[in-house]
């Protein structure tokens, strides 16, 4: 019957069903693609940040166990550091709020999901999800509540108690990590599930465009290669990585080849990985440093287990006379003005990239060294670092009136500094279970030694000459004296005016008087330096210095 058909209709007959093919072809293609991109789409705004929601909330609940273990081993101290305690509290305080936050955001992402969920699989994944996180936040909840009631019966001495209950503890933190852990894997399986189903979707698409185009025309095999091929790799490249995160591979990636939804979900994955990769890094390091640069070098490139021996400038500050101011105020008023103070000299060290290795007291300890900062800068770093405290101080002055409630019998707030430079052993010492990132070496002492020598010099900054010669040109010194560090060592004293350019003529003109009087005495002339010694009191009449000289020279006032 076919061979009987005049050519035109014959022609027509196999264009209309060539026309059929493609409209059907093309009916089943839009069907499938709505499938990837409903498929993707869930993936990349519902599993992936729910996963990172979960991932958030894991550190954040890890934050606030080490604070916690923090705070128990403050109370077996004596006297008890209630300033510690209370900081540590109002830490672990906002860290509830913000994990409270996570969880309504993560409730919330599982909700929207839920709402665009157009899969039986999806449906009942999002609304598990919505209950797995019901479940966790009232375990996260419990835990929160048993340590606060652990924290109340030893603040009101009930250790045993306390002690039974902080076994408890430790199981509800099992029992949270386990079921934060399965829901993580209960995500990443349905995440694995979702790409999957994406996939079997693309490649019969990709078999319906082949077999369309082969029917179709040249145009049609070369649009649609193109097009499967470009949708095809990344997903088989993200399906490849996600395998190798299966095994165990947290150091892959995928291939972000494009600004669609396959590309950006790749893009999610990557960032979940790069969230799991750090949380693992950071569980077994981060309650034991204090500065969060130390935690992000050491995640890049620092071996922790591995002490070393290196050029470090260490500062080192004390409020002078500062046991006598605090006999005269009440407890809670002086640690009120500690903190005012320790939060505002903080700041010069960590904006200079400094690293703050312990408060003793009101004096603060705090190094610079590589390879956060290489030696030179460091000791750059560090003097610029103490000129801003000073200057800061001056303010802090203003406050003491409000921070103590008083307006008069106010105490005088000045602050001692040394700064000194050595090789020192830098790394994470300490016992097994508690350890800090510190620096270890003789400018620890040389640093302690400068800030007492300002009371006998009368000055306010100290350094000694290997940190001076470190910053040559870029700071502006005062040559005081010698210090004797050992028996065959001494270094120059120096007292620091601040930066190159900003310090006043008449005070350079002060110092080369006074240096050229230093000069004439230390080269035999008694006579001539102590001319000049006397006329620098002239110039000076508080000068700790020059007192010093004079007197060693016979004169005193």
């Amino acid at each position: 019957m076919f061979n009987n058909l005049p050519i035109r209709l014959k022609v027509m007959g196999i264009v209309v069903i060539l026309l059929l093919l493609m409209i059907f072809a093309s009916g089943v293609s839009i069907k499938y693609i709505s499938s990837v991109k409903s498929e993707l789409s869930q993936i990349a705004r519902g599993l992936v940040p729910i996963t990172e929601k979960l991932g958030e909330i894991d550190v954040h609940v890890l934050e606030q166990e080490l604070l916690l273990e923090k705070v128990f081993t403050y109370f077996e101290l004596e006297p008890l550091p209630e300033a510690k305690i209370n900081r540590h509290l109002r830490e672990i305080d906002a860290l509830r709020n913000r994990t409270q936050a996570e969880f309504d955001d993560a409730s919330q992402i599982a909700r929207e999901a839920l709402n665009r969920a157009t899969s039986e699989a999806h449906i009942i994944a999002f609304t598990r999800a919505e209950m797995l996180l019901k479940i966790l936040r009232m375990s996260y909840l419990n835990l929160h509540k048993n340590s606060m009631e652990i924290i109340k019966l030893l603040k009101e001495g009930e250790h045993e108690k306390a002690l039974i209950l902080e076994s408890w503890l430790i199981e509800e933190e099992d029992e949270f990590n386990a079921n934060s852990i399965g829901f993580l894997a209960e995500i990443a399986s349905v995440t694995e599930d979702s790409v999957l189903a994406a996939e079997n979707h693309q490649e019969t698409l990709l078999v319906l465009n082949w077999a369309t185009t082969i029917l179709a025309v040249t145009f049609g095999l070369f649009a649609s290669a193109l097009v499967s091929a470009r949708m095809t790799r990344p997903l088989l490249n993200l399906i490849n990585a996600s395998k190798k995160t299966a095994n165990g591979d947290l150091e892959t990636a995928a291939v972000v080849e494009t600004g669609d939804e396959i590309g950006r979900m790749a893009d999610q994955y990557n960032r979940m990985v790069d969230g799991i990769r750090q949380k693992e890094r950071i569980k077994a390091t981060f309650g034991q440093f204090v500065d969060p640069r130390i935690v992000n070098s050491i995640i890049s490139n620092y071996d922790l287990d591995q002490a070393n021996r290196q050029p470090v400038t260490v500062f080192f500050s004390d409020i002078a006379g500062f046991s006598r101011i605090s006999e005269q105020f009440t407890p809670s008023s002086m640690v009120r003005l500690v903190n005012e103070y320790l939060s505002l000299v903080s700041g010069p060290i960590s904006h200079r990239q400094g690293i703050i290795d312990k408060f003793i007291g009101d004096a603060v300890v705090a190094f610079w060294s590589p390879p956060f900062v290489q030696t030179a800068e460091g000791a750059e770093m560090c003097c610029l670092a103490a000129l801003e405290q000073q200057h800061q101080i001056e303010l802090f002055r203003t406050k003491v009136s409000d921070i103590l409630g008083l307006r008069k019998d106010l105490p005088d707030i000045n602050v001692r500094m040394g700064i000194a430079t050595s090789d020192c052993v830098v790394g994470n010492i300490g016992s097994t279970h508690s350890k800090s990132f510190t620096a270890i070496g003789p400018a620890t002492e040389w640093a302690e030694d400068l800030e007492t020598l300002n009371k006998k010099y009368n000055t306010e900054i100290l350094a000694l000459q290997p940190t001076v010669e470190l910053v040559q040109g870029k700071m502006e010194f005062r040559r005081l004296d010698k210090l004797k560090v050992n028996d065959e060592t001494s270094f120059s004293v120096y007292e620091l005016l601040g930066a190159a350019g900003t310090v006043e003529t008449g005070k350079i003109n002060y110092r080369n008087h006074f240096e050229g009087a230093l000069d004439l005495l230390e080269a035999g002339e008694v006579q001539e330096a102590t001319k000049q010694f006397l006329a620098c009191r002239e110039l000076n009449p508080n000068d700790g210095a020059v007192d010093l000289h004079l007197k060693k020279l016979g004169i005193v006032r």
